[in-house]
């Protein structure tokens, strides 16, 4: 990993930091690709937690000031835009709950 990836990362995967809980904290790894190795250089923090798991339904609900870690560290637009187009391609939906 590397600062100097931070505002040039065009690249971003996702994980959910635990599997036990069901509202896992997720986790986003903004990269670039090393263009002769095809190696993923991370940006530093090599992850940020960004939201979590919907704990009664499915999707994520993003946290509310996920974007404003990221600029702090100079993450790059670019991964800011596609985290954003993840959190609206999964929007949390929560289970009906009925009491009998």
């Amino acid at each position: 990993m590397s600062k100097s990836v931070n505002n040039k990362a065009n690249e971003v995967w996702f994980n959910h930091n635990c599997g036990c809980c069901p509202d896992s904290p997720l986790q986003a790894w903004p990269h670039i690709i090393h263009k002769e190795t095809g190696t993923k250089i991370h940006s530093n923090p090599a992850c940020f937690m960004v939201g979590e798991q919907v704990a009664f339904g499915i999707g994520e609900q993003p946290y509310d000031n996920w974007q404003e870690k990221l600029k702090k560290e100079n993450i790059s637009s670019t991964v800011i835009k596609k985290i954003k187009e993840f959190f609206k391609e999964n929007k949390p939906r929560h289970y009906e709950l009925e009491n009998d």
